[in-house]
């Protein structure tokens, strides 16, 4: 790979990351218990374009910038870590749009990969760290994140669609040095 290309690879992912911390603090609406918002835009397609590694990159630089540069209570590194395992899981989306030949088997995949962030890191590991902080019994937060996880999981398989067909290869093409 050749210096140019490697920096502009640095530079796309550099300005996902701080698309993320845009969407993140700006983009979002936020209660202390449920955050409903499109930062996993710019990792899932930091994942698309890069890989899963570069997708949890993205996410946790995100999360930290975004807790020093807008802050909206102390950083917690366990939402940090949980936001990196996001990142990694949307970035495996990048790998099925990859393998995947039919926008069928990309969906159900697709799917099956928000599905699994969230119930794992929204539901599972993000509500007992929100637990802790705010003192609420995990069983509570967890029932109270549960709405948020399901209505998400549409909007999210529309925009990875989308993201696949139109954003991921105008991107890529961009990032290949072919413009």
């Amino acid at each position: 790979m050749t210096k140019k290309r490697i920096l502009i690879r640095l530079t796309v992912i550099a300005l996902l990351t701080a698309l993320t911390v845009i969407l993140n603090r700006f983009g979002t609406i936020m209660t202390a218990e449920i955050k409903i918002g499109f930062s996993f835009v710019p990792i899932m397609l930091c994942g698309m374009l890069f890989g899963p590694l570069w997708g949890g990159v993205c996410a946790g630089v995100g999360d930290i910038l975004a807790a020093i540069l807008v802050p909206l209570g102390p950083p917690h590194l366990g939402i940090t870590a949980t936001a990196v395992l996001s990142g990694i899981i949307y970035g495996s989306i990048g790998i099925a749009a990859e393998k995947l030949k039919g926008y069928g088997a990309y969906l159900t995949l697709s799917a099956a990969l928000i599905i699994i962030e969230k119930l794992i890191c929204t539901l599972l590991i993000n509500s007992f760290w929100i637990s802790g902080m705010t003192g609420n019994p995990y069983m509570a937060q967890l029932a109270v994140r549960i709405p948020q996880a399901v209505i998400l999981i549409l909007p999210e398989l529309i925009l990875a669609f989308v993201s696949k067909k139109y954003i991921a290869p105008a991107l890529k093409k961009a990032t290949s040095g072919t413009v």
